[in-house]
């Protein structure tokens, strides 16, 4: 039978003999069972049974009560082409069929399977046993790698994959078409050789986060091209794990930001521009302003002396009153940009006293309905509270609040104010009737020269009134928000601190 299968005979005559032998392989771990010519099973190990998930009958059971088994391409095997059979009956070795198993509960294991035949010291055929390797977690392993590596090769980003020392493993698609290098060209070779010199160290404290477990999101940087441009990219680089947790390299996602980077230095550029444009603005405001008001002062100081004198003929009277009340606008107007001016360069000053809100609403009140129907506003709810602050400069908040509801409330609606204490907090509220704000503008209201569209042609203004008496608000920490429900009307809310 020759040398090779002598040394099998010696073995398996001495394996079926041997109590000590036995107990070895029945420790072994890898599946193991015999059987005799007639094809009962004479020996298995504890291998052999976990793997069929029975315990055959030694002496009884037969090789085919253990399972079923198909070819890969899942055709199923009939007796006489079990490895085992065909080395019962040809009493020759079957070495590595690779096949696949059924056992008890339906489960597909991948096997591969030898069969050898057993002859005693006469060179008599004894029968045959097989050694079996379940070889299925590496297949999962083997196919989840493929997966794994076909989502890579595929993937429009570029996967950069390098181990603990820089060395480039891993190099796919995208990264051929983002870099310009094809995969024989740069694996093996030092990831330096596509990183800026001044990054380089860079790179070096990325490693010793990525050597902590940590991963890095959004991280933007340039890398180097075959052709020697460089290019914008967002990168993700994250730890790579073997199968028991150890780092063992590292992946970086890169995503070209070309675009995006040309895009933000134009919106730096528009924004510096624009903050240079509304520094002259700023400027010119302030300027015009100071200039219009001297004469402004004049103009009002002698129409003021006409009124006086003008009281025995009506018509200049009237004429003299209505020349001062647009005088009085146009004043307002002025005042609103050089509160703006000071506002920008930080010299709004504020006197600030302790003030009874009580009094101070009611006054306020008061000066309005000098202008307007007397029960056009109406005062629903008061609190003797105390609070800190410059009362000309709450005044002015107040004032624009009760205008603008008189004014955006055309028919003739009541205006209705409030005062409530909250907590450590008293709110005061301007309620109209009105045509109301749509939900877009609410939060633009407060917006230095910011219009509602749909009132700019009916309601004259330059819309600072609102950013005015915000600014004022945050100086005395108050706080300010809107209610409005488009059609129905508005109510204006502010609040300060008791003193």
């Amino acid at each position: 039978m020759g040398i090779e299968n002598q040394r099998f005979t010696n073995l398996r005559v001495d394996f079926l003999t041997n109590a000590a032998m036995q107990s070895i392989l029945m420790e072994m771990p890898l599946a193991m069972y015999a059987c005799d010519v007639n094809g009962i099973i004479k020996f298995y190990n504890a291998e052999a049974a976990t793997l069929w998930q029975m315990h055959p009958t030694i002496g009884e059971d037969t090789w085919r009560a253990v399972w079923k088994l198909y070819r890969q391409d899942f055709q199923a095997l009939l007796s006489e082409e079990f490895p085992i059979f065909r080395t019962l009956k040809l009493q020759v070795r079957h070495s590595r069929e690779e096949l696949l198993a059924e056992r008890a509960d339906g489960s597909i294991r991948h096997l591969i399977i030898y069969s050898y035949p057993i002859f005693d010291e006469n060179n008599l055929f004894n029968g045959a046993y097989e050694l079996i390797y379940d070889v299925t977690d590496q297949k999962k392993a083997r196919t989840h790698h493929q997966i794994i590596s076909s989502v890579i090769e595929s993937a429009e980003d570029a996967v950069i994959l390098k181990d603990l020392q820089g060395l480039v493993i891993g190099w796919n698609n995208g990264a051929i078409k983002l870099l310009g290098y094809i995969s024989p060209e740069i694996i093996g070779q030092h990831i330096s050789q596509i990183i800026p010199t001044d990054r380089q160290k860079e790179d070096e404290q990325i490693m010793e986060l990525i050597k902590r477990g940590e991963r890095i999101r959004h991280y933007e940087t340039i890398l180097k091209h075959k052709s020697g441009r460089w290019i914008p990219i967002s990168l993700t680089i994250s730890p790579i794990r073997d199968e028991n947790g150890k780092i063992i390299g590292v992946s970086k996602i890169a995503r070209e930001i070309t675009q995006e980077v040309a895009v933000r230095k134009m919106l730096e550029l528009y924004n510096k521009k624009l903050k240079q444009e509304n520094q002259y603005k700023d400027q010119f405001l302030s300027l015009a302003s100071h200039e219009l008001k001297t004469p402004l002062t004049s103009a009002k100081a002698y129409i003021q002396l006409i009124l006086h004198n003008a009281n025995k003929h009506r018509k200049y009277y009237t004429f003299a009153t209505k020349a001062l009340l647009s005088l009085g606008k146009l004043e307002n107007l002025i005042n609103g940009l050089l509160d703006v001016s000071r506002i920008k360069i930080g010299k709004m000053t504020y006197t600030m006293a302790e003030i009874n809100v009580r009094d101070f609403v009611e006054n306020t009140v008061e000066d309005v309905r000098q202008f307007t129907e007397v029960s056009r506003i109406q005062i629903t709810q008061l609190d003797d509270s105390r609070v800190m602050g410059d009362k000309l400069k709450l005044e002015q908040v107040l004032i624009n609040l009760l205008n603008n509801a008189i004014k955006y409330s055309p028919d003739g609606e009541v205006v209705q104010v409030a005062v409530k204490k909250i907590q450590n907090k008293v709110v005061i509220s301007v309620s109209d009737h009105g045509i109301g704000i749509p939900p877009q503008s609410i939060n633009l209201l407060f917006d230095r020269y910011y219009r509602v569209n749909h009132t700019a042609d009916n309601f004259p203004g330059l819309g600072l009134g609102l950013f005015i008496a915000a600014e004022i608000l945050k100086k005395h920490d108050g706080t300010y928000w809107v209610e409005s429900t488009l059609g129905e009307g508005s109510t204006f809310y502010f609040s300060l601190p008791l003193s």
